[in-house]
């Protein structure tokens, strides 16, 4: 009796020659070895899943779903197809049923029943035709064709799952069909016999070459490359990610155990580019973004061996700063701002500031002004009214009540080799001074002054009015005799045919006469 069992492995095949006697079985036998060669290679090379068609969707009547003719392979590399479409109808049992699955199953039958060589009948044919089966979570099952056992024996083909609401409505998820794909545990070349460890595509030939991913440009779909390091979902990935919720454009993501993963990198569509953030709604009016989120902290590096030069942003602050942009170095190299390729303003690692030059040390700041100057500022709009204009503040910190000794704060002044004068200020009040600490003259159009001080000797307004009027030739004195108490006075005598006449001596409501006594003073009428 024939032998149709598919032994695990098939090592002989059948050797033909003239005047050979066959038998039924060395015919099965030829079958055998080319079924086990031709399932070994699919099974090897993982070709397990759905290789084309064979697409759920809900049929126009309730209940019923169809599946288009199509071509799987199983797991023990068995090509199950399915020539032509199939309605397979749910029962009763399956409404409000979700997750109901439909499955591909081999299946083969004896068929074409004609007359055998000894007077018998038997079936002439093999029919590999799989069958359809859905089964429901509660255990109900559905087969097509209908005369097929629902049973499932051995291994299966996922088509898709199925939602069925009450009045036989159908909900179809595709997503879930398990598709075929290629693996094996050597490599794959691609236009190469030069085979690594993994997938090879060319030979250093000079023609171009492209590893093209295509699916539909809806909002559901994406599609990349995953790199999984000990477990499924565990690692990195690269792909594109049309689902407008994610952001549409190029994502590189990490995994810890979760498909989706976490965007890292993306680029949108229009070039933008996101580091932590696929929301680039801010970039609106730019021709090209680059946004760095974190969150709480965010810094950028630009690094050599030498410098590590940091942009940040800080919600706490940091290295001393108060919360909020942070630029600088983290080694002791300078910080200098560029313009037109010429460094405009220097930072040194002491925290002293150059301007149009290099920081210089001992000078918290210096500008070199060549023939512009400094301009500090303050718009007329910017003034509040009422409210004083300080621009130059300098200005010793100290408590209170305060423990500093007093300190003058100085403004130097220099040309070169040829003079430097610096003006002081300290509790007495403002010191012009040259370099070697000795007092200059200032040279002013006007001072508007309460007095003036020379040495020990203080001037006020009454003392200058009185010299502005004796320079002017209009001050008015009296001469005073001090020990009598009485004034001089002309007295219009002539002495002889002098050109002199003779002073004399009065004393206020006394008749006018001569004194001996000599004590004068000047009484000055400054009014």
């Amino acid at each position: 009796m024939a032998d149709y069992t598919q032994p695990d492995v098939v090592s002989k095949r059948v050797r033909f020659f003239d005047g050979q006697f066959l038998e039924d079985q060395d015919f099965i036998d030829e079958q055998k070895f080319h079924l086990d060669r031709e399932r070994r290679q699919s099974r090897l090379l993982r070709l397990t899943g759905v290789s084309d068609g064979l697409t759920l969707t809900a049929a126009d009547e309730p209940s019923t779903v169809t599946v288009s003719a199509g071509m799987a392979v199983d797991a023990l590399g068995r090509h199950l197809v399915l020539a032509v479409g199939t309605d397979i109808a749910l029962g009763s049992g399956f409404a409000n049923q979700q997750n109901v699955e439909v499955r591909l199953a081999y299946q083969e039958s004896p068929t074409d029943v004609g007359q055998t060589g000894d007077g018998g009948v038997g079936a002439r044919r093999w029919e590999e035709r799989p069958k359809v089966v859905a089964v429901a979570p509660n255990g109900a099952t559905a087969v097509a064709p209908a005369e097929a056992p629902p049973e499932l024996e051995g291994p299966t083909v996922l088509l898709g799952r199925l939602t069925v609401a009450a009045n036989g409505d159908v909900t179809v998820d595709p997503t879930a069909a398990h598709r075929s794909s290629l693996s094996m545990s050597g490599g794959i070349g691609i236009g190469t016999a030069s085979v690594g460890g993994g997938l090879d595509v060319g030979d250093f030939d000079p023609q171009d070459r492209h590893l093209t991913f295509r699916f539909a440009a809806d909002d559901q779909r994406r599609g990349g490359i995953r790199f999984w390091a000990g477990a499924a979902n565990q690692g990195f990935s690269v792909e594109y990610d049309g689902r407008s919720a994610a952001g549409r454009g190029l994502h590189v993501r990490t995994h810890d155990s979760d498909p989706d993963g976490t965007t890292r990198l993306f680029v949108g569509a229009n070039g933008h580019v996101g580091i932590g953030t696929t929301d680039l709604s801010g970039a609106d009016g730019w021709g090209r973004v680059v946004d760095v989120v974190g969150t709480a902290t965010t810094k950028l590096s630009v690094r050599t061996a030498k410098v590590d030069g940091r942009v940040m942003a800080h919600d706490t602050g940091m290295f001393g700063a108060p919360a909020g942009m942070i630029v600088g170095t983290g080694t002791t190299s300078p910080l200098t701002l560029v313009t037109n390729q010429a460094a405009r303003l220097t930072i040194n690692p002491a925290g002293q500031v150059g301007v149009g030059m290099d920081a210089v040390e001992g000078y918290q700041l210096a500008v070199r002004a060549e023939h512009r100057h400094l301009l500090l500022r303050r718009d007329a709009r910017d003034v509040e009214p009422g409210r004083k204009l300080v621009f130059l503040e300098l200005l010793q910190a100290d408590a209170s009540p305060p423990t500093v000794p007093a300190t003058p704060l100085a403004i130097r002044f220099h040309h070169g080799g040829r003079y430097a004068y610096q003006l002081e200020v300290d509790p007495a009040g403002f010191h012009f001074r040259a370099g070697d600490g000795e007092y200059r003259g200032i040279h002013v159009g006007q001072v508007n002054a309460k007095t003036v001080r020379i040495g020990d000797v203080t001037i006020g307004e009454r003392e200058l009015k009185i010299l502005k009027k004796l320079a002017d030739n209009e001050l008015v004195c009296k001469l005073r005799n001090t020990y009598y108490d009485s004034y001089i006075w002309d007295s219009g005598q002539k002495r002889g045919d002098s050109q002199y006449r003779y002073a004399l001596t009065w004393i206020p409501g006394q008749p006018v006469a001569s004194h001996t006594k000599t004590f004068w003073q000047f009484e000055i009428d400054d009014q």
